[in-house]
């Protein structure tokens, strides 16, 4: 028979495995302690770099605003005497002098992680109408995704950063960058629900048909209610949504009488 192993023997084998399992364990946390530091340092080289870009675009923004101001003073002159010195002559009484006035139109406010779809979509629009009114689109990729960033907050950048993969050196034109974006916040929710809010939508009692309708439309944009982009498929859904939620019999009436011979828009 063999022989069992020596007490002693086995003692040691245990505190040999002992020592291996506690030194494994500490280089495993010595290198998520470097992983975290790596990380941190990283985090807040990016921030430094974003904040950077903030500054620089502030500054661009603020010498176009300045250039803005000065507009050319052109005088007729003649080429043989000074032009007259003209005094400013009272207006009648009752009218104001006139004063120079810019439209104002505001940024878009921060995108929080927490949007809903609908509330993206608004912020979307009002982003794109700032882009136009400003002409953003006129200036180099990399300043428009700085004018990007700053509509942001930073849970969302980190988001469009780590999750998306858009780095802030990302040469993606804006609107797939935004499209990208739409499409997070839209997973964010499951789409069974979506359906389900859309197709279990009711008119509410006191609310008229424009603000259902509206409602009913709101919903619709986060859901692919037709496979292809079948524009014909849906509107025949959302005519049947619009039927099934309408609590006045007068207008369920009228919409079954309609609804089989008229386009969505002539129906509403």
């Amino acid at each position: 028979m063999a022989e069992s192993p020596h007490p002693d023997v086995l003692l040691k084998l245990q505190v040999i495995e002992d020592n291996r399992r506690q030194e494994a364990a500490e280089r495993r946390q010595e290198e998520e302690q470097r992983r975290r530091e790596k990380e941190e340092r990283r985090r807040q080289e990016d921030e430094r770099r974003e904040s950077q870009r903030r500054e620089e675009f502030k500054q661009l923004l603020e010498t176009v605003a300045q250039q803005s101001r000065f507009t050319p003073q052109l005088a007729a002159t003649s080429p043989t005497s000074p032009s007259p010195t003209l005094s400013p002559q009272p207006l009648p009484a009752g009218m104001l002098h006139p004063t120079n006035t810019k439209a104002v139109i505001h940024p878009s406010p921060p995108l929080q992680s927490d949007v809903t779809f609908p509330d993206y979509k608004a912020w979307k629009r009002q982003k794109n109408d700032y882009a136009t009114f400003t002409d953003l689109a006129k200036l180099d990729l990399p300043k428009q995704h700085i004018q990007l960033r700053m509509c942001m907050t930073p849970e969302v950048l980190h988001i469009l950063q780590y999750r998306l993969r858009v780095t802030p050196d990302d040469m993606r034109s804006i609107e797939q960058v935004l499209d990208a974006l739409e499409q997070h916040v839209k997973a964010q929710t499951n789409e069974a629900l979506r359906h389900r809010d859309l197709f279990s939508c009711k008119q509410r009692v006191g609310e008229c048909f424009n603000d259902f309708f509206v409602r009913v439309k709101n919903l619709a944009e986060a859901v692919d209610i037709c496979k292809g982009a079948n524009t014909q498929c849906e509107e025949t859904q959302l005519k049947q949504v619009l039927l099934m939620g309408v609590c006045d019999q007068d207008l369920v009436r009228e919409l079954i009488s309609t609804i089989a011979t008229k386009t969505l828009d002539e129906t509403v």
